[in-house]
């Protein structure tokens, strides 16, 4: 990530950050405006730099989901944006649901989804899942998880602290799965 250590604010001071472009102007900086606009662009730096992080790490769970499955579900390439995946479902380019029940999938699930903070859906049921189970904790957005009918070994001890929202959880025929 790029950071900038200084910004000379002139008249039109134009700055690029990520392929994100900011244009900050001021008519005249007084030592008082020189703060405002120094903690409105720290701010602004900020929400930008949470955002890019947030989308880059769900990248990455997205591609590393891709990977720990087989066979790859239909329509799921690295070419293409994962919220065009068949079973993907994005509002706002986040992920908001994964839906692949019975579609013959084995692997293990990445263990960090949480970065999929909009996630309310998770429908894997009736595959050939293994290894434990996720942490769901803290996708306060999650409301179904229906992961039954696989082989998963375990639930880690705080796996739904914080998953207020949930109403729907389906573990059943898990027969590896440790109590």
């Amino acid at each position: 990530m790029t950071r900038l250590s200084r910004v000379h604010i002139s008249e039109t001071t134009s700055f690029k950050i990520i392929g994100e472009h900011y244009l900050l102007h001021s008519v005249q900086l007084n030592r008082n405006t020189s703060i405002h606009v120094s903690l409105l662009f720290s701010t602004l730096l900020f929400i930008v730099s949470a955002n890019i992080d947030a989308r880059y790490e769900q990248t990455n769970y997205m591609s590393d989901l891709l990977k720990a499955l087989t066979p790859t579900p239909s329509g799921w390439c690295n070419k293409t944006h994962y919220c065009k995946w068949n079973g993907v479902v994005c509002q706002y380019n986040r992920v908001g649901a994964i839906t692949l029940p019975s579609s013959s999938l084995a692997g293990t699930l990445p263990p960090y989804i949480t970065v999929l903070t909009s996630l309310t859906n998770i429908d894997l049921h009736n595959n050939s899942l293994t290894g434990p189970l996720p942490e769901f904790s803290e996708l306060s957005a999650l409301e179904t998880v229906y992961l039954g009918h696989n082989n998963f070994t375990s639930i880690p001890e705080f796996c739904f602290d914080s998953s207020e929202g949930l109403r729907n959880l389906n573990l059943s025929n898990n027969l590896n799965l440790s109590p």
